[in-house]
């Protein structure tokens, strides 16, 4: 039985629900930020993104969503 997928067998566009859903955390971003040494002040201060971002807060860690962990 296989596990997951490999890159070249995704779709483009296509829509893959999961569930139960995982909202994340301003801690959890952090905690994952802080054990994998990211210290990226877009991450990590929120003085820094809401001026130089559009957002206007921190952004998530693109590794943490799409790592194992997070689901």
């Amino acid at each position: 039985m296989q596990f997951g997928r490999y890159y070249e067998e995704f779709e483009v566009g296509a829509v893959y629900k999961h569930w139960p859903g995982k909202t994340v955390t301003e801690y959890d971003d952090h905690l994952f930020c802080l054990l994998t040494m990211n210290h990226h002040p877009l991450h990590m201060d929120v003085n820094y993104a809401e001026k130089t971002t559009d957002f206007g807060k921190n952004v998530v860690v693109g590794n943490y969503i799409y790592s194992p962990c997070s689901a």
